[in-house]
């Protein structure tokens, strides 16, 4: 129950980071309402992607967790950075073991 609500949360966090990005693109009222529908859901898959680092690591409940959301956070742009906390987050050790 535990791991459902930590993945539940997670996902949460993205989609309100995902609106408030999306809501502050600065377009004419008409553009904007045409482009919405279609990079809104472009937008949620990226920040999926960009952040599947930290979703891999809350869902294997990695020791390391906090230094991978970190190094996902602010190294993750640097793609380099985004492949070490992949990597770290699926040979990390997990918890229970």
């Amino acid at each position: 129950m535990l791991r459902k609500s930590k993945i539940v949360l997670l996902l949460t966090g993205l989609l309100l980071i995902s609106i408030t990005l999306t809501s502050c693109v600065t377009m004419p009222w008409d553009v904007h309402r045409f482009w919405f529908p279609i990079g809104f859901p472009f937008g949620l898959i990226g920040l999926g992607i960009y952040f599947l680092p930290t979703i891999i690591a809350a869902v294997r409940q990695t020791r390391s967790i906090l230094g991978i959301v970190l190094l996902n956070i602010f190294g993750g742009w640097t793609f380099i950075g985004w492949i070490i906390a992949l990597v770290w987050a699926l040979v990390g050790e997990a918890k229970g073991k």
